[in-house]
Order: structure tokens, then sequence, then C-alpha cells
């Protein structure tokens, strides 16, 4: 069996060298080959002598792409052009994982054999100072305890740690009209495939698999407020064509008017910071629906 590990990357070199650090650290499985793809997407860093650098000391063979048109999604698309796997793994520039990860992996394809599996990620702080209100929860991707391991119908695997077989990438792509370009924040690329797939084989279902949790860095421009609420809007808007609005837009609009009174009276041990009570009950509840209604107006996303 061969796999291929595929690293999307856009001017992170300073985070990219702890990925490539574990990427290279993998036990790969006996009987299997494995290989490592980054693909840097128009980089203006020095991505590409961080990659030559890892390249020299990976027992994995390790290559480096050049993918000039900007997008993500552009980015994953090419790396399935290039790719030579039965399985293609996508994993983010700002995770990391485990030794054993890859192992996992290969014993869930040998026993099961799922199209697509996917894990969660856990958030982290790289090395400097966050706001006391700041919790790496809300970057993290982990489902509840009663989710267990195996087929699930409601699941839907991140982008950042999600193996497809080869017949999805050979009937999808990632819609380059979904996902981030350059410093521009656009999101469900990884959705909409694996909802175009599941629609086309109304038997298969998304493999979880939680013992291939990855480390997610928070980057420092996403602890703020701003990106919190902006996340959770761009998010809206890119299933905005499920969204029914006009009731939901009212709604919203009318619990975002009383949310700093709420925010003012809040159970101050569930929310010590009124950032919390924002984060957690406003933004998840407002922003999503907002999203979606000015989607209707500027159609960014296809």
């Amino acid at each position: 069996m061969r796999l291929s590990i595929c690293v999307c990357t856009y001017n992170r070199a300073h985070v990219l060298a702890y990925c490539l650090q574990s990427l290279i650290n993998l036990k790969v499985p006996a009987g299997c080959e494995a290989e490592i793809l980054v693909i840097d997407n128009n980089s203006a860093d020095d991505t590409k002598e961080v990659v030559d650098c890892y390249s020299r000391q990976s027992p994995i063979a390790l290559f480096y792409v050049y993918e000039p048109q900007q997008g993500l999604s552009a980015a994953r698309n090419r790396a399935i052009k290039e790719a030579s796997g039965e399985y293609l793994g996508f994993l983010d520039d700002d995770c990391v994982v485990s030794t054993d990860w890859l192992q996992i992996i290969v014993e869930d394809i040998n026993h099961f054999a799922p199209f697509i599996i996917g894990g969660p990620y856990t958030g982290a702080l790289l090395p400097g100072c966050a706001p006391k209100w700041f919790k790496t929860e809300y970057f993290s991707y982990v489902l509840p305890k009663h989710f267990m391991r195996g087929y699930q119908k409601e699941f839907r695997a991140s982008g950042c740690n999600i193996f497809l077989h080869r017949r999805v990438c050979e009937t999808q792509r990632f819609d380059e009209s979904f996902g981030m370009k350059g410093n521009e924040l656009k999101l469900g690329e990884e959705i909409l495939l694996q909802d175009r797939f599941l629609s086309e084989n109304v038997d298969s279902m998304v493999f979880y698999e939680p013992r291939i949790e990855v480390i997610h860095y928070i980057l420092p421009h996403k602890i703020s407020l701003r990106y919190c609420a902006r996340r959770e809007m761009e998010g809206g808007a890119s299933r905005w064509g499920s969204t029914a609005l006009s009731l939901e837009l009212v709604r919203a609009l009318a619990y975002l008017c009383v949310s700093p009174l709420h925010a003012v009276f809040r159970d101050r041990r569930s929310y010590p910071y009124w950032q919390n009570y924002a984060c957690e009950k406003v933004f998840p509840r407002v922003m999503p629906v907002i999203g979606a209604a000015l989607e209707r107006i500027r159609r960014r996303y296809g």
C-alpha cells in the first residue's frame, strides 16, 4: 500500500518546520510506502528552503511542489495530481502529528477500507502571550465522547486531518471558489467535497478515528474576537444555500441586540470574561446567519 501525505502551505515557513519535523518522525508500517508532498502555494518567505532542509533529513520521500494559482483548493487539487498514493492524506501546515498517526490510519484501512477517514484536532498556542480570556478549545474539533471510532453518518472530517481514497479524488475535486485564498478567509472546501461524494455514494459514510488526533497551532492573528466572529460568519457563508434566512436573520439580529445585557448578567463560572460569552454563545448563534445573508448578496462562494 502506498500513502501520500499532502501539506499545502502559504507563507508559514516558521510553523511548517514543526509540521515537517513531526512527519519525518512518523513510523511507517511494514509493507507500506509513504511520501510527503509539500505544495507551496505561491509563498514569498523561505518555505522552499525549509522543505529542502527537511527533505535531506527525512527517511520518508519528501517532495516540494510549487503551485502558482492562489488558493488552498487549487493547492490541494495540485496535490491530487502529483500524489501517487492509494490514499491521500491532507494535513495543515500548522499541525503536528504523533509518531503512530500513520500506523493507526493503515490499521483502519486494512480493517475497514473506508473511502474517507478523519480525526480530531486540538488547538495549541505557539510560544508567546495570549489574552486571559482566550481558550484553545475555540480552535479545536473533537467530537463528543458518545461518538465512537467507526462510521458516522453526520460526521465530516476537517481538511487539516483527513485521508481520502484515490476513488474519491478521481470523482471529486476541491471547489476552487471555496477555501482560503492567500490571506483571504474562506472556508468549507473539504465539507463540500465530502458532501458531494457521499451524495453520489449513498451507502458510504465518513470513518471517525479519535486516535489520530493532531495538534493544531493557533497563529497569533487568530487570537482575537474579530477573527473568531469572522470565522463563524464565513462558516455560515459557505453553507448559505442550506439556510432559511428570513426568520432566522430577524431572530439573530434580535439576539445580537440584547446580547450585551445578557453578557452583563452571564454565569461567570461558565463565562469568566465577557469575551467567553461572546465566543461561546453570541457568535455561534448570530454570525453564521449574518454570513449566510451577506453571501446571498456578495456571492463569494461559487
